[in-house]
């Protein structure tokens, strides 16, 4: 709900008609211009970020702050050094990505919006690109993180940088206020790098023409007539031709009065055209101003800044002053011409701006204050302190920057060609088009519009009256909607203040506002034509008084048009009194809808039965029609009435419920299918079929002409708007919905019982059109909630739902289901396709048109579900995405060294080898493979081997030593710990000591030594572990029982002397394994030093060793 409605008030008073906006405030409502009635002003966009609401806050003068916006959805703000950039518009694709603060370069001079761009590359956070005024370039190739950029200084001595135009990904141009103009190029390669390269075209240069305008020169010695200084122009990419697909780019540069085309690759730059305007573009304004009275060469004229749409159209802000003429006034014209043509000089067209400024001093520098925006309908010309819109079939529209609380710093178009302007007062705004609000204000009359006959009946008096009195607030609405069309704005306005009391609190998503304005919308939708005497007589209403003698709406086709009128008149009534803003959302069916939408589906229900109605001409479509609209008659239980009213005439009174037909065609068409022959049942389906998809075609061309305006004005705006309501066409929300689904099932079902290939072709277009409609509804419905917690759910349910409707399409021609693959996002299809047709050139295409949509990850991942690894790696392995495989390989190591082997990558194979290999736990078997396999790759390098690889190489061979030390423990041991060699897992070495010392074999010299050998692996543990191998072999025998007589004769042939001099012969020092006083510690030894002789033997035993040890020395 809006808010800022509750303190509002439905007044006619003069002061309602100003539409001022206080300072700072945000602003939450449409509103009307006051210096004309063509365009609104309403609020675009998300709240701004904090951070740019706190820099707003603070400045003292907002001229001190510029800002600039993109088509890709980014917004940036420029105060003093810093630069904070946001998205504008919310990208469902993109996670959230928070507003980021740069730091500029210091500069003497001011930094400046217009000399920054904000670029998408492949990942989700843009690149940055900032010029200094004095020419020193900064580039982060990623914003968050502001420490990495490159900087390099472009070699502009005394000049002032003006703009930077982005034609990315080929880099973007630079252009002074002394005409030079420079490609910024990234660099190619891992590094980014920047380069700088002056663009000069050849033939002529910047100075081409100059002999030519030199004639001009007035003898009376004026100055010069023209100011040199460049602009940029970039023709906007064509709809579904990505960044990353702009490999040659043309762009348009002004400089002075030289025109130039240029095109512009990654290896070079060409100047395809070169044109002086000076001459053609003088002549114009004096023909068209003066008439050819005065001196031609009088006339000085300033390009001021020019703009191309995507057919290359060109239009250039141009101004000029006559010298001869003492006032001193500027006036204003926008030239156009076709960018393509090589007849430019014959294809210009001036248009004459009515505005006029006066020549002062310092003028010429606020005349390039001036910036163009154009969209197809409109030219905006903006300065500081006034927006002046050009154009379409209305006058000239302007707004004041003190009406709306600030200047106007800064703007730009989205990718739907919305101009938008941003004011720190207000923020980002959009300026609409209001030529769909059939020209209505507040104090304005409705003496030129045409009130239908079946509303003009209800304006009576007598029928006024009753609906004003009535107990029933639809009804009372009613008549406040009724004194709006019969131009009574007082009483209108009291009756709404009545229903709609200022103190209500809002009960979003149930506010009566919305509750009532839906029931009267459907009652006006609804509305019988009571003009004609039969319904009349059949509603009762005999007696409605009819001064105007108003009978001429019998005829359903005349009657429709004046519902669709009738409710384009309610319409500008919810935006005039100000209800429009309020509106939000109805729950239906435990899901909340958007007020507007349910209005805006009601306007297009009367669209699609003036449809319906126009095919009933058609006698083929007749006798599918008639039996349908009679079954629904008929299920109403209304039977046909004596007062002469036809099934037609009831049918299409309730526009409501004209859907029903899809359901009741549907429904005829499967009773002949229950009893039919092929030929009935083949027949039956594709002329039903073929009835729907005329629908919806004559449905298409009535919303793109005669409904477009409105649905532009008042559904496309709730689909930019971040509000969680859902915004669903009619046939989507209905049984309409159920009896399509159906329709599609029937047209597979027959298609496969066809025999003939033409046959089968025909369903296969119908099906494929009929699939197009569905999924392009649902489309717009999860579009609707991409700002909502339900948005996931949706989508889930959408992709159901389309991998349903387009498997049907796969089914009988996968090649034919592409189209609607790609239009849908479909990548499972697009990749089953792909690979069932063995298709990888195919696979490629897609994966450079949907690069930046993660067509390639998704491919990598189907391959790695379908358990293809094998064929993921031989597709891809060898191919020009191998890097892109070696990136997404990395999270799947296991698959990832046999691209790297393929690739010649043998390091990476080694290590990702070796990598498994250590984290391998559950076989041994595959342990040894990894280790194996990353010691085999690591000698495929080559001989030139670093002291790294070495390193590594030793590694791999001692974890093999592990390995081979594993493999060869005793098989009684394995069997008495119940483990087998060909399922063993990996032990660690601490377990394999273990196992190689247990008490439950008999205990072996080898054994004990294969232990002390593993102990080199526990880098951390080993003396304790070496002392505890010592201990086992010491509790092996039995000491405490040894006669000590003759001591040597039980040491010598002992396991621990023979173990102990084994070591020591192998270079280990005798006291890493043989401590007296430490051992005797140990819990396992304690019970056995506590015995005399043990301890005697054990401390014998040290003793001769060590003798040993010395003699042998």
């Amino acid at each position: 709900m809006n808010t800022s409605f509750k303190n509002a008030s439905f007044t006619s008073s003069p002061a309602s008609t100003s539409f001022t906006f206080p300072r700072k405030r945000h602003m939450s409502e449409p509103v009307m211009m006051s210096e004309g009635t063509g365009h609104i002003v309403e609020p675009f966009g998300p709240t701004l970020p904090s951070m740019v609401r706190v820099v707003l806050n603070k400045v003292d003068d907002p001229r001190s702050v510029s800002f600039r916006l993109d088509r890709n959805g980014w917004a940036w703000l420029v105060w003093k050094r810093h630069l904070y950039i946001w998205r504008y518009v919310i990208d469902v694709k993109r996670a959230s990505i928070p507003c980021r603060e740069l730091l500029l370069p210091p500069s003497e001079l001011f930094h400046h919006a217009q000399l920054v761009c904000v670029v998408s590359t492949s990942s989700p956070i843009p690149a940055c690109i900032a010029v200094s005024p004095e020419g020193h370039i900064t580039y982060w190739p990623n914003i968050s993180n502001e420490s990495a950029t490159v900087s390099i200084n472009a070699d502009l001595p005394g000049q002032e940088c003006d703009s930077l135009t982005s034609v990315w990904p080929i880099g973007c141009v630079l252009a002074t206020t002394s005409a030079t103009v420079l490609l910024i190029k990234p660099g190619i390669g891992t590094k980014p790098s920047l380069s700088c390269k002056s663009l000069n075209c050849a033939s002529k240069g910047w100075l081409g023409g100059l002999s030519k305008r030199m004639s001009y020169l007035m003898p009376m010695g004026t100055p010069t007539m023209e100011t040199k200084r460049a602009s940029v122009a970039v023709p906007i990419a064509g709809e579904g031709l990505h960044q990353r697909q702009r490999l040659s780019t043309n762009i348009f540069i002004l400089s002075g009065t030289q025109f130039q085309v240029w095109t512009l690759e990654p290896d070079g730059q060409q100047c395809t055209f070169d044109l002086n305007l000076d001459d053609i573009i003088r002549r114009q304004f004096h023909q068209a101003i003066w008439e050819e009275k005065y001196d031609l060469r009088g006339i000085q004229i300033w390009l001021l800044d020019i703009k191309s749409d995507d057919a290359k159209k060109v239009r250039i802000l141009a101004a000029c002053l006559n010298r001869s003429e003492s006032n001193g006034l500027i006036n204003y014209g926008i030239l156009s011409f076709d960018g393509n043509s090589p007849k430019i000089r014959e294809t210009i067209e001036l248009n004459l701006v009515n505005y006029q400024s006066h020549n002062g001093e310092g003028n010429e520098e606020m005349l390039y204050t001036w910036k163009l925006l154009a969209t197809p309908a409109f030219s905006f010309m903006i300065s500081h302190d006034r927006i002046i819109i050009v154009g379409g079939d209305s006058a000239m529209d302007s707004v004041l920057s003190e009406r709306i609380g600030g200047p106007f710093i800064g703007s730009g178009l989205t990718v739907e060609n919305l101009p938008l302007v941003f004011a720190p007062s207000i923020g980002l705004f959009v300026l609409r088009s209001n030529q769909t609000l059939l020209d209505i204000s507040m104090n304005e009359t409705m003496g030129d519009v045409r009130v239908p006959d079946h509303l003009a009946l209800y304006m009576t008096h007598h029928n006024l009256h009753d609906l004003s009195m009535s107990e029933d607030s639809v009804n009372r609405y009613k008549s406040a909607f009724l004194h709006f069309c019969g131009k009574r704005m007082d009483e209108c306005f009291e009756i709404l203040n009545n229903i709609f009391p200022l103190q209500a609190s809002p009960l979003t998503p149930q506010d009566p506002v919305d509750i009532w304005t839906v029931a009267l919308c459907e009652k006006l939708v609804d509305d019988a034509p009571i003009s004609d005497p039969r319904w009349a007589s059949t509603l009762g209403r005999s007696d409605v008084e009819d001064p105007l003698g108003l009978k001429s709406k019998m005829l359903i086709k005349n009657f429709l048009a004046d519902k669709k009128k009738g409710l384009e008149i309610f319409f500008s009534f919810l935006r005039v009194t100000g209800i429009w803003p309020r509106l939000s959302g109805i729950v239906v069916k435990d899901e909340i809808q958007s007020t507007g939408s349910i209005l805006y589906n009601s306007y297009e229900k009367i669209g699609f039965s003036m449809a319906l109605h126009f095919l009933q001409t058609d006698g083929r479509y007749r006798k599918i029609l008639d039996p349908g609209i009679k079954s629904i008659v008929a299920i109403r239980h209304e039977s046909r009435p004596i007062s002469n009213l036809s099934f037609n005439d009831i049918f299409f009174k309730d526009v409501s419920c004209v859907h029903q037909i899809l359901s009741a065609l549907v429904s005829l068409e499967e009773e002949v299918l229950a009893g039919g022959d092929f030929k009935c049942i083949f027949d039956a389906v594709s002329v039903t079929t073929e009835v729907i998809l005329v629908l919806f075609a004559e449905l298409r061309q009535l919303t793109s002409k005669d409904f477009g305006p409105i649905r532009q004005t008042f559904l496309i705006p709730l689909l930019e708007s971040p509000k969680n309501y859902e915004v669903s066409p009619w046939y989507v929300k209905s049984h309409a919905l159920d009896a399509l689904m159906k329709q599609a099932t029937l047209l597979v079902t027959t298609s496969s019982l066809t025999e003939r290939p033409e046959d089968r072709l025909d369903l296969f277009k119908q099906l494929e059109q009929l699939t197009d409609i569905i999924l392009d509804g649902l489309k717009l419905e999860v579009e609707s909630l991409k700002s909502s917690d339900r948005y996931a759910q949706k989508l889930a349910d959408f992709d159901t739902k389309r991998g349903s409707l387009l498997g049907n399409l796969v089914g009988l021609d996968p090649i034919g289901a592409i189209p609607l693959a790609e239009k849908y996002l479909d990548f499972t299809i697009l990749v089953t396709v792909g690979y069932g047709q063995k298709n990888i050139g195919r696979l490629g295409e897609f994966f450079e048109k949907y690069y930046d949509l993660g067509f390639p990850r998704f491919t990598f991942e189907w391959f790695l579900k379908q358990k293809k690894d094998g064929e993921l790696i031989e597709y891809f392995s060898r191919s020009k995405y191998a890097s892109l495989l070696t990136e997404f390989l990395k999270d799947y190591p296991n698959i990832s060294w046999h691209h790297s082997t393929l690739t010649e990558d043998f390091y990476g194979a080694s290590r990702t080898l070796s990598l498994l290999g250590t984290t391998e736990e559950s076989s041994l078997d595959d342990q040894k493979f990894f280790f194996c396999m990353s010691k085999l790759a690591l000698l495929s390098t080559g001989t030139d081997n670093t002291e790294e690889d070495l390193d590594t190489y030793n590694r791999v061979n001692k974890r093999l030593s592990l390995v081979k030390f594993q493999e060869e423990l005793p098989n009684e041991v394995l069997e008495a710990h119940g483990m087998e060699k060909d399922t063993m897992r990996v032990l660690t070495p601490s377990q394999i000591i273990d196992l190689y010392t247990s008490p439950l074999i008999q205990p072996e010299l080898i054994n004990f030594w294969k232990a002390a050998s593993v102990a080199q692996f526990l880098p951390e543990s080993r003396p304790e572990k070496r002392l505890l191998i010592t201990a086992r072999a010491i509790l092996s025998e039995k000491w405490n029982e040894w006669n000590i007589e003759h001591p040597l004769d039980v040491i010598v042939p002992s396991l621990l002397y023979k173990f102990l001099m084994l070591a020591v012969s192998n270079g280990e020092e005798l006291e890493d394994y043989f401590q007296l006083e430490e051992m005797s510690k140990l819990d396992i030894l304690k019970e056995l030093f506590e015995e005399g002789n043990a301890k005697y033997l054990l401390s014998a035993c040290y003793e001769h060793i060590l003798q040993e040890i010395t003699t042998t020395s």
